[in-house]
């Protein structure tokens, strides 16, 4: 056993040490490659922890196999001492085992998929494992032999000391993806095999206990345990009410259905993770994980600029790579990530901790209630959170809505709040919430907030949002792509945008897919259903849907205080946007699906928050780094510092650049990064 690798809080985020001593910024992570001369330029520039696997080949004896591995893990080691590595293991299945456990695999239409999977970044293999389900128990013993084997190699390895922990990579892409998920393979659907049935029975057994709660969540006097079949493709296309799967109705099948494959998911990692910590808990054990950066520019400018967000964050990062030597041997690479450990080096010493005052909550289940591949949740996360934030000119932190109420979390920095997805609002969310009302915040509820809720009077109301955010709503029954336009009466937000200014839809191209003329793609329209349009006297209305209605027109449903829009003639108006003052608080409504990062930074103004810049340009920032990368276009950046203190370059020699400054104007070529160190001394570190 050892216990010299420890993940400990280090300035406030969990880190990993080795020895007692915090591990650099950087990992190497090798797929499938023994590319060591090649390799031994991270090392050579501070990378001191790689990631390895080596694929099993069915055809090959566990012998061979632990050999090959041996031979590359010398390989990797023997680049200086201060080298680790982290094993990964491809949990996998042969096709006997398919053969022989014909249940136990992915079915489709009603047998087995009967396919391997063969990705074709491995040509040297006949196919990387059989289908198996990932709602297979029967696959967890498997697993634990690939475990176990591996842990018997590390008991005679000489340099077992040095392997510190296990990566472990299932499905496809080694990401732990279902393998019916895999369309160019199977084509679309689900698993709907014996196993995942059988899986679908024990998450269904586990949350309703009985039967007859089944069927009261089901609305369904015929619903069974031992009866259950998987929703079909047109029932998953066909959500209660608009874009929604009710809970307490038929619907809430649906749901179950989409979190038992997360569930069956999660067992076959957890229950890999077991078989680690059952004979090696002083061993790591973990899985693949991704950051989100908004997308511009080539890779050279991704690489800088991801890597500044995770040296402002705290985070460690890793070069992903495949059979390929992206970075061959130019030297600017390797300089560079000699720089990057060496800044990380320098955040580390000098205890820099998160200064967001902005805070962003993303809920992970209300996605199970709404149509598969709705671009609902898709434009509020991954194009608001992922694209319009990085824009925003000002730090951002991202939890889940269980973390509000973690006793080590703490909220008195935060001065606004974006609840952006929580769609369905769980009565324990909702608590959660309530921590974050008071303290003088801003919070501001996205499309949809709080309309699902599995309390009393479970299902879909308007009732719920009001509880939520504090707004009187009507409930419109349409069908329709939301757009808001701030009229010139608004006080909260006057002078903070332009006049006529409109927002709702995706306008940032997508770069990496081609129109018809070879242009970047414009992003596709995204519609919504229902329609919530806030309905309150005592809200300051920010901004009208850009809808008409016949004055006969009438809403679906209205909460018990909503007052109806009054107009004179045959039309009828709706509010989208909207905010209310509390005691302690202040509610904002946004009934679009994106969220720009003008109206972001307007709404940061508003409630206080320091703002680094103004334009249309990537900030990550801590309270002593500051990563700036600019857009597409060339020009003066103007900054500003939350205090007085001295500028230094650390992309160019780590020079001061500034004294005694609250702020800087920065001429900038178009999509370069700049990496500032912002205090009173030099920048140095032991």
């Amino acid at each position: 056993m050892q216990d010299y690798v420890k993940i400990r809080k280090l300035n406030g985020v969990p880190r990993l040490f080795v020895d007692e001593r915090p591990m650099p910024g950087t990992v190497f992570r090798c797929r499938q490659h023994d590319h060591f001369e090649y390799m031994k330029q991270f090392a050579d520039s501070g990378t001191e922890l790689f990631f390895m696997t080596h694929l099993r080949n069915w055809s090959a004896s566990w012998e061979q196999h632990f050999e090959e591995v041996a031979r590359r893990l010398d390989g990797i080691l023997k680049f200086n001492p201060r080298i680790h590595v982290v094993l990964g293991l491809f949990l996998s299945t042969s096709r006997e085992w398919a053969a022989e456990h014909p249940e136990e695999v992915c079915w489709k239409n009603g047998r087995p998929a009967g396919s391997d999977y063969a990705a074709k970044a491995y040509l040297d293999l006949p196919y990387l494992t059989s289908a198996y389900s990932m709602g297979s128990e029967a696959f967890d013993e498997v697993a634990r032999e690939h475990v176990n084997r591996s842990l018997d190699f590390l008991e005679g390895y000489a340099q077992a000391r040095r392997v510190i922990g296990l990566f472990l990579e299932g499905g496809v892409a080694q990401e732990w993806i279902p393998f019916c998920a895999d369309m160019e393979t199977w084509g679309d659907g689900d698993d709907t095999g014996p196993a995942a049935m059988r899986a679908f029975r024990r998450f269904l057994e586990q949350k309703y206990k009985n039967e007859e709660a089944l069927r009261e969540a089901w609305q369904d006097a015929r619903a069974s345990f031992s009866t259950l079949t998987p929703p079909t493709t047109e029932e998953k296309q066909k959500p209660t009410r608009g874009d929604y799967f009710l809970p307490r109705s038929p619907g809430q099948r649906v749901a179950d259905w989409h979190q038992a494959i997360k569930h069956g998911i999660a067992q076959r990692m957890l229950n890999s993770a077991k078989a680690v910590k059952d004979r090696r808990p002083d061993l790591l054990a973990g899985f693949f994980h991704e950051p989100l950066f908004p997308e511009q520019g080539g890779y050279a400018n991704q690489f800088e600029r991801a890597l500044g967000l995770v040296l402002t964050s705290g985070a460690m990062t890793w070069h992903w790579q495949f059979q390929d030597n992206w970075f061959g041997t130019k030297k600017r690479w390797f300089d560079l990530n000699r720089n990057i450990n060496a800044i990380a080096r320098l955040c580390l010493e000098h205890h820099c901790r998160s200064r967001a005052e902005v805070l962003v909550v993303v809920d992970e289940a209300s996605a199970d209630y709404m149509r598969a591949g709705s671009r609902v949740v898709k434009n509020q996360v991954e194009r608001t959170l992922t694209f319009e934030f990085g824009h925003l000119g000002a730090p951002v932190d991202v939890m889940l809505p269980s973390t509000l109420l973690h006793p080590e979390t703490d909220l008195s920095s935060y001065k606004l709040v974006f609840i952006l997805n929580n769609h369905l609002a769980t009565l324990e969310q909702r608590r959660a919430f309530e921590v974050l009302k008071g303290g003088g915040r801003t919070i501001v509820f996205g499309h949809g907030a709080g309309y699902l809720s599995d309390g009393p009077g479970a299902g879909g109301s308007v009732e719920h949002m009001r509880a939520l955010t504090g707004f009187e709503f009507e409930d419109l029954d349409l069908y329709w792509a939301p757009t808001i336009t701030i009229p010139d009466t608004v006080e909260w937000l006057a002078g903070d945008l332009p006049l006529g200014f409109t927002f709702g839809q995706c306008y940032r191209t997508l770069r990496a897919l081609p129109d018809g003329k070879g242009k970047p793609l414009f992003p596709p329209v995204t519609h919504v259903a229902p329609v919530f349009s806030v309905s309150d006297p005592q809200a300051e209305d920010l901004g009208y849907y850009n809808l008409e209605m016949d004055a006969k027109f009438s809403p679906a449903a209205r909460t018990q205080g909503a007052v109806p829009f009054k107009f004179p003639g045959d039309t009828k108006y709706y509010c989208g946007m909207a905010t209310k003052k509390f005691e302690t608080w202040r509610s904002v409504y946004a009934g679009a699906t994106l969220l720009p990062a003008a109206l972001l930074r307007a709404f940061a103004r508003r409630a206080g928050v320091h703002l680094y810049l103004d334009s249309e340009d990537i900030v990550y920032a801590n309270d002593k780094l500051l990563v700036l990368h600019t857009n597409e276009h060339a020009g003066l950046r103007e900054l500003r510092f939350p205090k007085r203190c001295n500028v230094y370059d650390l992309k160019e020699g780590w020079k001061e650049i500034a004294r005694g400054v609250d702020g800087l104007k920065l001429d900038c070529e178009p999509r370069r990064t700049w990496l500032l160190w912002l205090a009173d001394l030099p920048p140095k570190y032991s």
